[in-house]
């Protein structure tokens, strides 16, 4: 069974210390959970400028500095507590890739996570009606950790 931890993130806020948090490292220490993380802090407005092109960063919303840290912290975290991390996947846009980089050191990008709220065409995007809760399934045969980076719904 995949359960998707959407608490990551605060535990991520949270002292290495902090009791609250202990429980849910300790089920990511012990594999078989897929994390899905938004990407770290970009600059900008929500949302990519008009004419972006998911094959050049220069035209897409990007990773401020503050982000980039924030992402190199999200990769400390894992490693301080030992975290399994069998592969990253990653939307396709740069600051969701960035992210995952700068955190894993890897990242595989997997278009069924993009987010084109409407903007690209419909061969561009995952199937009407599919869950990203059903893809990992299908993607996924779940044996131990797993870190998915999503792009999805986040801007």
């Amino acid at each position: 069974m995949i359960r998707a931890l959407g608490a990551a993130l605060a535990l991520l806020a949270l002292p290495a210390s902090a009791g609250a948090a202990d429980g849910l490292w300790e089920l990511l220490r012990a594999g078989g959970q897929v994390v899905l993380l938004p990407h770290a802090t970009t600059g900008g407005a929500p949302g990519d400028p008009a004419g972006f092109r998911l094959a050049d960063c220069t035209t897409q919303r990007n990773l401020s500095a503050a982000g980039r840290e924030e992402a190199r912290r999200i990769g400390r975290a894992f490693r301080a507590r030992r975290i399994p991390v069998a592969s990253v996947m990653s939307s396709r846009w740069c600051r969701c890739l960035e992210t995952a980089l700068l955190a894993f050191d890897r990242v595989e990008p997997w278009p069924a996570l993009d987010s084109f709220s409407g903007r690209a065409p419909a061969s561009s995007r995952s199937p009407a009606g599919c869950s990203c809760a059903s893809v990992l399934s299908s993607k996924f045969a779940v044996t131990s950790g797993r870190v998915a980076r999503a792009g999805a719904g986040v801007g």
